[in-house]
């Protein structure tokens, strides 16, 4: 049994506490505006509320991660779930970030953090892979594969939308020339080539 503690930041509760924020402080900044001085006290309600609202994402955007790890069970902040109910998995990095993605039949693990914070990442991320393939190892069909958005459904939607958008605006050039400059075809080759590599990547068979 090996122990692993991660502080992972929250980009949904960011997200949330941001979205929450934003409309307390147009709404009260507006009712402010309205009942009381107009010049006065909606920069006070504006700087008060910022800086508790700057407290409360830093206090509660951050989260602790206790993870406990066998050859049976996981363990995430005293969620028991058992190994055999992982579907994908996958680790990731960036030049400054270390991530990890760990798909359950009813539960999803995410977490993102820096590497000069990582503490025992490598450690982890070597332990749940050596129990992947011991997994897989049993398994005749119903393997645990390593998640790739590029193959999801989400992607080929993705993928067709921005290819029904790309064909739509090329068809728009072609029907009012009158209109076409060199500054829009070169915005639309340079999204054009932009998108490529992600099309390519999602209806790729290999």
């Amino acid at each position: 049994m090996k122990k692993y503690k991660f502080k992972n930041f929250s980009i949904k509760r960011l997200i949330l506490l941001m979205s929450f924020a934003f409309v307390l402080v147009i709404l009260l900044t507006i009712l402010t505006s309205i009942y009381y001085n107009p010049r006065i006290f909606p920069a006070i309600v504006l700087f008060v509320l910022t800086a508790l609202i700057f407290m409360l994402i830093k206090n509660n955007c951050i989260i602790t991660y206790n993870i406990i790890l066998d050859n049976d069970y996981i363990f995430f902040n005293n969620k028991k779930i058992d190994i055999t109910d992982i579907r994908n998995y996958n680790f990731s990095e960036t030049e400054k970030f270390y991530g990890c993605r760990l798909v359950f039949k009813s539960y999803k693990f995410f977490f993102n953090i820096p590497k000069k914070d990582s503490g025992d990442y490598l450690d982890f991320k070597e332990d749940v892979v050596e129990i992947i393939t011991l997994q897989n190892k049993k398994r005749n069909n119903d393997l645990i594969v390593e998640y790739n958005w590029y193959k999801t459904k989400l992607a080929k939607i993705y993928g067709y939308v921005m290819i029904g958008i790309m064909l739509t605006w090329l068809m728009l050039m072609v029907m009012f020339p009158n209109k076409l400059n060199i500054s829009n075809l070169g915005l639309f080759l340079i999204v054009s080539v932009g998108l490529s590599s992600i099309i390519y990547q999602i209806f790729n068979k290999s």
